[in-house]
């Protein structure tokens, strides 16, 4: 039997155990298919095909998917626990009048263009 395969009647499905970051129920859009972890920690859905050697690949290839969904995820959640990044300095009063007027006059000239 290939890894990551099961024979479900005639057709062969994609079943793996999904990483520790990946939590049941999150939606994976693994290239063509939307896949979904279940309560039990294990992504399956049919590959819907009945040639062995079509499921091997396809399992191969949605099992490296599964993986780099993974590592996003591992990095998102490393980029958002960072701290923020803190201005130099915080804009002055005169600053912010000054781009507030600009803003009006671009929007102005956007709608006598527009009219």
């Amino acid at each position: 039997m290939v890894p990551y395969t099961e024979l479900r009647g005639r057709v062969y499905w994609f079943r793996r155990r999904a990483p520790e970051l990946l939590k049941s129920g999150v939606q994976l859009p693994l290239e063509c298919t939307e896949a979904s972890v279940g309560k039990n920690g294990y992504d399956r859905f049919s590959l819907t095909t009945t040639d062995h050697r079509a499921a091997s690949i396809a399992s191969r290839k949605f099992a490296h998917l599964l993986d780099d969904a993974a590592e996003r995820r591992r990095t998102l959640k490393v980029t958002r626990t960072s701290k923020p990044l803190q201005p130099e300095s915080l804009p002055t009063r005169e600053e912010i009048q000054h781009a507030a007027e600009f803003m009006y006059a671009t929007l102005l000239a956007a709608d006598e263009d527009t009219a």
